[in-house]
């Protein structure tokens, strides 16, 4: 068929579909000027009795009417012709460039209670029309719901009765159901469809884009005690507003005399709940940069957009690159400002979605389209900065915070992510700075707009990288009082309370962050973390393998897994761990911290004193690296240097308020200086000097290890513990880290980032300034000299500060 002209006019380009009675091609108009694009049905006739093609005739011409009247609506193809030529039925209709909504429903990325109002309330204002024409669609379904590529509104295609009506003509029999299995009302299986059977099957795609579902999933959902009737069982699988959950549950009742009777009935229902569901204001807000002669920071104005807009989890990659992105953006010469600055928006949009996912190569394109629609929208440098910072395009993240500051100076996001590029240069005024700045600003946009979770959101994950612990998790917690689907606040939540050494409260929030979002590799292995501290090492172990099969690249998953092998006892699995975090991170000062006190406690202080030496070369501020160094070198006679790395590590200690570490540090100085003396000055220089033999002060022993306790946490001192990459606003972990623990072995435990909303990712934060996730550290003995056995580690939890507020 292809290439074949249909009525001498139409000239078929591709087939789109097809079954047995027909077939659907994407055809050229040559008699209109430009050859645009437009859509062929073929209805096949396959009977030579000129009395049923008679009868099939009058059918076509009278479907055809029908079309020709419903193409009157905006949101509905236009028919172009009906056309009879070889005892062949054609409808031409017009084309409707875009996409379908089974491309924006993705398994696994359930949508927001307010994309899901705004959906139903747009295809039943389009069905309060079809239904006054007298007609019933028939098969109501993501992919006949249309995402128009020109204003992103919803445009209902195939009508089910065309479908029907080629089974008419090619086999005379009205008696046969049209539709697709799982959308399909109970009557209309039997072939007696009723006008709500359209509010069915579109109660069902309500129901799939809540729960993030396959379109063969839907079918699970059936009574199973009954599953003919059509009953779908769903409300158990998800908490939401109960008043939205009825007015869904009416629609999808298997009863057709109990479902809603129309359309309008259903808006009514909609539009006394939809102000109730304030769970999605992060979303039902758009932020919309539009510069005056009077405004020159251009500050970003909101604007209300509907949420269909933004409901684009995981769209496959249609227009981001090259002429697919140029058609679209030249597209909008022409288009007023208003109207340009909705299409930068749904861009915008529908890059917070891709990160909020992980998706960020994604989110980058989608952020690129927003910024060529519309120069000036500064909040898209500042997520574009964000991601950026994620993908370790630290550059590039320079650059786009930069503009969006030149554009915007108060933009809170901006500063947040400038704060992360500090902290990732070493700059802690500078960063403190900007975190300062960006709790300021969310707490005035909290004062405009109290009900918003986002302000709540940045301003915590400033406050956590201040090493507010309590503030964040204050913030966190309004967050989700708004928001209960909110992932990367109970991400945030949970890594503050971990610090905080509130570890079943971490555990909680971080196992709920994994099921709304099974993918959140972060909340994976901030759980890892948590389990670990409470002695759950299996579970720990299963959490960061789950967080490494979602994210194979990530170096914290490594080592915090090796962190538990470690305290396993499983040095070598710890060791392989450590190397392959640092394979994927040459300077992850942690891991080389933990590969070198795995490789102390395997008997090898050679390679220990190496890999402490990478720590010291990337971090110097980790007190307990030189330490641990110090030891390894006393232990190998080498004692001049060993006294000098305890010398530093006290000096690290002291400066960083750490009077333990200070204590600790000194005992084994005066210990090695005394042992030192013990030997005599008058030794020949040749000799090979005696290693002291380095016993732990006494309220540090094994045998008393109640009182070994975590020194409180200065305000600002470098942690050793380093943070993964937090999405830029999410779990930022504080500038002022958690200090290095008083003791010589110190599991580095790390926070991944939080992959809140999109907007806001985090960068991968330095070492120093990361604060320790495994706040409860292993504190171990150092190993003695050969000839004394290794104590046993001791494992304590740091004390509580003080309970979540």
């Amino acid at each position: 068929m292809m290439g074949t002209l249909v009525d001498g006019r139409y000239e078929v380009v591709k087939v789109l579909g097809g079954g047995a009675f027909g077939q659907t091609f994407l055809s050229k108009d040559l008699r209109r000027p430009g050859h645009p694009d437009c859509v062929i049905k073929q209805l096949r006739y396959f009977s030579t009795n000129p009395q049923i093609l008679e009868h099939a005739r009058r059918l076509f011409k009278k479907e055809a009417e029908i079309l020709e009247r419903l193409g009157h609506h905006d949101q509905i193809p236009t028919l172009l012709a009906d056309i009879e030529e070889n005892q062949e039925f054609y409808l031409v209709q017009q084309f409707i460039p875009g996409y379908p909504l089974s491309e924006e429903i993705t398994p696994g990325l359930p949508w927001t209670e307010a994309q899901v109002i705004d959906l139903l309330k747009e295809v039943l204002t389009i069905l309060v029309f079809v239904h006054g024409q007298g007609v019933i669609h028939r098969d109501i379904k993501p992919a006949n719901l249309m995402r128009r590529q020109s204003d992103y509104k919803i445009v209902l295609i195939d009508f089910g009765a065309v479908k029907e009506l080629g089974t008419q003509i090619a086999q005379g029999s009205r008696t046969i159901a049209v539709g697709t299995p799982g959308y399909m009302a109970i009557e209309q299986f039997n072939g007696q469809p009723q006008f709500n059977s359209d509010l069915y099957a579109l109660g069902a795609v309500a129901i799939q884009a809540l729960l993030g579902l396959a379109a063969d999933e839907l079918t699970n959902l059936k009574d199973r005690n009954n599953p003919h009737s059509g009953e779908l069982i769903w409300r158990d699988r998800k908490s939401i507003n109960p008043k939205l959950a009825d007015v869904i549950d009416r629609m999808v009742r298997a009863d057709y005399r109990e479902r809603y009777q129309s359309a309008l009935a259903v808006l009514a229902d909609l539009g006394a709940i939809a102000t109730d569901t304030t769970d999605t204001s992060a979303t039902s807000t758009i932020i919309v940069t539009q510069p005056s002669q009077t405004d020159t920071s251009h500050r970003p104005t909101t604007i209300a957009l509907p949420e269909t807009q933004q409901a684009l989890p995981r769209r496959r990659k249609r227009i981001t690159t090259g002429i697919a992105t140029l058609a679209i953006v030249g597209g909008l010469v022409g288009i007023g400002y208003s109207q340009k600055g909705q299409v930068a928006a749904y861009f915008f949009n529908q890059g917070r979605q891709a990160a909020r996912y992980g998706n960020l190569k994604k989110a980058i394109d989608s952020y690129n389209l927003a910024i060529q629609i519309n120069p000036h929208y500064a909040e898209a440098y500042a997520r574009r900065c964000g991601t950026r910072l994620r993908l370790e395009d630290d550059q590039g993240a320079i650059e786009d915070c930069n503009r969006a500051l030149d554009l915007d100076p108060n933009n809170a996001v901006a500063h947040l992510n400038w704060g992360n590029i500090r902290t990732e240069q070493r700059d802690r005024e500078g960063a403190n700075r900007d975190y300062a700045r960006s709790i300021e600003l969310n707490s005035q946009a909290i004062q405009l707009d109290p009900q918003n979770p986002d302000p709540y959101y940045y301003r915590g994950s400033a406050r956590f990288r201040l090493g507010d612990y309590r503030g964040a998790i204050t913030d966190a917690t309004q967050a989700i009082q708004l928001d209960a689907e909110f992932a990367d606040a109970y991400v945030t939540r949970c890594q503050a309370n971990g610090l905080l050494g509130e570890h079943q409260k971490a555990i909680d929030d971080c196992t709920k962050a994994t099921q709304i979002n099974p993918n959140h590799y972060v909340a994976h292995t901030s759980l890892c973390n948590n389990l670990s501290n409470v002695g759950n090492y299996q579970a720990a172990i299963d959490a960061c393998t789950q967080a490494l099969q979602i994210n194979p690249n990530d170096p914290h998953a490594y080592n915090n897994r090796g962190v538990v092998w470690s305290r396993l006892g499983n040095y070598q699995a710890a060791i392989d761990d450590y190397n392959q975090a640092i394979q994927r991170d040459a300077k992850d000062a942690a891991a080389y911290h933990n590969l070198g006190d795995a490789l102390s406690r395997q008997g090898n202080p050679q390679g220990a004193i190496d890999a402490y030496t990478q720590a010291i070369q990337v971090n110097p501020m980790i007190a307990a690296s030189f330490l641990n160094r110090g030891l390894r070198m006393a232990e190998l006679g080498r004692m001049e240097e060993a006294i000098a790395d305890l010398q530093q590590a006290s000096n690290l200690y002291a400066q960083q308020g750490q009077k333990d570490g200070v204590t600790l540090a000194q005992t084994y100085l005066q210990r090695l200086q005394q042992g030192a003396i013990a030997q005599g000055n008058d030794q020949p220089q040749s000799q090979e000097p005696v290693a002291p033999t380095l016993e732990a002060p006494p309220e540090f022993s094994p045998e008393n290890p109640s009182v070994i306790t975590e020194p409180p946490q200065p305000a600002a001192t470098p942690g050793f513990i380093e943070n993964p990459p937090a999405p830029i606003i999410q779990e930022p972990a504080p500038y002022t880290e958690e200090p290095p623990q008083a003791e010589p072995y110190i599991p580095f435990n790390e926070e991944p980032p939080v992959f809140e909303e999109p907007v806001i990712e985090e960068p991968p934060a330095p070492v120093e300034q990361e604060p320790p996730v495994f706040e409860e550290p292993v504190i171990e003995e150092p190993p003695a000299p050969a000839s004394e056995p290794l104590p046993p580690p001791v494992i304590e939890e740091p004390p509580a500060p003080a309970p979540e507020l």
